[in-house]
């Protein structure tokens, strides 16, 4: 019984009035240091974020341009538009598709390079294509649909990025 006497004396003794300013000040410094490491880490998701973002955009912008540049091919004396041309082009713009499609859904509607209007009008200048080669009739038609579509492609890629490629 004495034991628990001195134990009781002993807390009495205490200055719990210092006891709880420290433990505050300790409190305080965690709620500091969690803070910092908090902001640390966002800022360094947000530098990720963004070099994802980018990313992407560069690998579309890539896709896109080729798609238009493989175009231009198509009035070079001897080129094979069926054979070689439209099939690389169909590639680039399965990638163009995909990838615009990510940028819209990760990071908003906003960075989506190609909207929908121009996914059918591209679609639909291959579609022409195709019904033109089926049918055995001139692609003039399918031609000038084609060039229509990657001069609003070239417009759209102009829209989005800067001189230097990258995404404005």
């Amino acid at each position: 019984m004495e034991s628990i006497k001195k134990k009781v004396t002993a807390l009495q003794a205490l200055n719990w009035r210092a006891i709880a300013c420290g433990a505050l000040a300790l409190l305080i410094v965690g709620l500091v240091l969690w803070g910092c490491i908090s902001t640390s880490n966002a800022k360094d998701m947000q530098r990720k974020y963004a070099f994802s973002r980018q990313a992407v955009a560069d690998t579309l912008y890539g896709v896109t341009a080729k798609m238009t540049l493989e175009y231009d091919n198509a009035y070079l004396a001897g080129a094979d538009v069926e054979g070689e041309i439209l099939p690389s082009m169909r590639t680039y713009f399965a990638q163009a598709r995909a990838l615009n499609s990510a940028m819209s859904q990760a990071y908003g509607e906003e960075y989506a390079v190609l909207d929908d209007g121009l996914l059918k009008e591209i679609d639909a200048a291959f579609a022409e294509y195709d019904s033109a080669f089926r049918g055995g009739r001139s692609t003039d038609s399918a031609g000038s649909m084609m060039t229509e579509a990657m001069a609003h492609t070239r417009r759209a890629l102009d829209a989005h990025y800067n001189d230097d490629a990258s995404l404005k």
